[in-house]
């Protein structure tokens, strides 16, 4: 109801003249008012048509006012609704209990029409200032959700640029990216499904985890071609220095979240970037963690980077097959992979062998 508009009233008075007498006093003010001899009438009729404002005699034969505010509280809608008591019982008790029950104002027997009417529009008017200023609040929420959603945008659009550069060193298809979100989220939408996962990863992570992963391999702008692209075997000194784009990764964007403290792209980003090499024996690096002192970004990375990277070809490498894929990796359950994780994985096998050939423009001729 807002300003001008017209209201729906409902009475409910066991007794017709009473009724009648306060149609009489209401009609006047142009709004809308409905009638009922009973409470359970007025229960059944205001499911369809909801009051703005209910007067409410107390003593009625079967259900009472009181029993009837109740009721009407637990109407979907109905909890906001002022609801005025009018009785000839002019006992505390009662009044207590007619303010406990949810009632906004209590009016004795005989009443001045006069300040019956003033309550009538005060009540009326506060219910109007109440709504107007929900919808105001409706409205800006979603103006602030437009801000947020354009602020999370530019910083994406900052994030994927920035991951882009990395891509570009080594991907020769520059669908490696798209392939590890695609992965990614259809991994983390499936695990956030299931125990023990599903307390894990709320919405906010798998919203954010997919977006987060691009930045997996950013440190790799630090690293020189000849090592980055090198075709053959690495030396143990290159290797070293391979593993350096975790640390140069991770701290780059230590340094950008600086810059926007609280960012869940960022976040995540920088526990990706710096676990995903991590193994689950704890043969892995920079920091030889084991288990689930890996961070959960970093093991969930850890699984769908090393299959983006056995299927791609790479200049050490042919590209391999979904089947030998899996199989690989498979017997990594326990070594290289969180068991768990590997585990939902496997269970969406084909959604994967999907998702890697939908990025990635081939068939897979080596069967799924």
């Amino acid at each position: 109801m807002t300003s001008g508009q017209r209201a729906t009233i409902a009475v409910v008075d066991d007794t017709p003249s009473n009724l009648k007498v306060l149609d009489q006093i209401l009609s006047p003010l142009g709004h809308r008012i409905l009638l009922f001899p009973r409470a359970d009438l007025f229960l059944e009729a205001i499911r369809k048509t909801p009051p703005d404002l209910v007067i409410m005699d107390i003593n009625m034969p079967g259900m009472d006012g009181i029993e009837a505010c109740l009721a009407m509280r637990k109407l979907e809608g109905m909890a906001d609704v002022p609801v005025m008591f009018v009785s000839a019982v002019n006992a505390e008790e009662e009044k207590v209990r007619a303010f406990e029950a949810g009632g906004v104002d209590y009016i004795t027997k005989p009443f001045s029409v006069k300040e019956l009417l003033v309550r009538v529009d005060t009540h009326l008017s506060i219910l109007r200032l109440r709504r107007e200023l929900e919808e105001h609040n409706r409205k800006l929420e979603e103006r602030v959700r437009r801000e947020v959603r354009r602020s999370e945008e530019a910083q994406l659009a900052m994030i994927r640029a920035l991951a882009k550069l990395a891509e570009l060193r080594d991907d020769e298809t520059g669908m490696h990216l798209e392939r590890v979100r695609g992965l990614c989220r259809v991994l983390v939408s499936k695990m956030a499904k299931e125990e023990p996962f599903r307390g894990m990863l709320d919405e906010q992570f798998v919203r954010y985890f997919p977006e987060a992963s691009v930045l997996h391999d950013v440190g790799k702008v630090g690293l020189p071609d000849r090592v980055l692209l090198k075709p053959g075997r690495l030396s143990p000194d290159e290797f070293e220095m391979i593993k350096q784009h975790v640390e140069i990764g991770s701290a780059t964007l230590e340094d950008v979240a600086r810059s926007f403290p609280g960012n869940p792209f960022l976040e995540l980003g920088i526990q990706i970037t710096r676990y995903h090499h991590e193994r689950w024996d704890g043969r892995g690096y920079l920091k030889g963690l084991k288990g689930e002192e890996i961070p959960l970004p970093g093991r969930l990375m850890a699984v769908v980077d090393v299959y983006d990277a056995l299927r791609s070809k790479r200049p050490y490498k042919p590209p391999l097959s979904h089947r030998d894929s899996m199989r690989i990796m498979t017997e990594e359950s326990g070594g290289h992979f969180d068991p768990q994780i590997l585990g939902a994985f496997a269970r969406i096998s084909a959604e994967i062998d999907q998702v890697y050939q939908k990025f990635s423009g081939k068939t897979d001729r080596g069967g799924a």
